[in-house]
């Protein structure tokens, strides 16, 4: 009787999972809302990447066309950029119905990353990168809702740079995101069709 339930766990266990990675696989790519992205999968990290990015993987340009000659720059030392954290919850909101956040805040610690290119305090380029090991509900959210949050977080999401930063025609950011940490009030409403968690 053990085995037979034990056998029935393991079942679930690989259709969950087998479910959960039917959006992505390794190398091929996903579009949808207008945005292709480029897929890198492995057990351990997933990673989406705006296919019409240039800029991700480049290097500080300064507004003059001159770029950051080596990581003792004492402009690159010096810039200080960061987001303004109410419009970055404004942007989840408008993405991610009132449930599906609530399943979100139950990864704990930082598992989720949003890699920024800025220039002049405008988000032009971004990537996800998702730690999967202990979060695969990253998985398990649809194309659809990464570009819907590409596009919000290049909406509504407002840059703080300082004067160094100023200097840079093209900057990078990392902003890893602990959605425990982030509370929000969707109060009576919430984008999209509320559907009850599963107690």
């Amino acid at each position: 009787m053990k085995k037979i339930v034990l056998s029935i766990l393991l079942l679930s266990i690989c259709t969950f999972m087998c479910k959960a990675q039917d959006y992505y696989k390794n190398g091929v790519s996903v579009y949808s809302g207008g945005i292709t992205y480029t897929v890198t999968l492995d057990p351990f990290v997933f990673t989406l990447n705006n296919a019409s990015n240039q800029l991700i993987h480049g290097t500080w340009t300064y507004k003059d066309g001159r770029k950051i000659e080596s990581d003792e720059d004492n402009d690159y030392l010096n810039a200080e950029v960061k987001i303004d954290p109410e419009t970055l919850k404004k942007a989840f909101k408008e993405t991610f119905t009132k449930a599906e956040y609530q399943k979100l805040t139950q990864v704990r610690e930082p598992k989720f990353e949003i890699y920024l290119v800025i220039s002049d305090d405008v988000i032009e380029e971004l990537e996800f990168m998702m730690d999967i090991y202990e979060a695969p509900i990253f998985l398990q959210i649809p194309p659809a809702k990464y570009a819907l949050l590409e596009k919000n977080i290049k909406k509504y999401v407002k840059i703080e740079a300082n004067e160094y930063a100023k200097k840079f025609r093209y900057m990078h950011l990392s902003k890893f995101v602990d959605f425990s940490k982030i509370q929000i009030d969707y109060g009576t409403t919430s984008p999209g069709v509320y559907v009850k968690p599963v107690s």
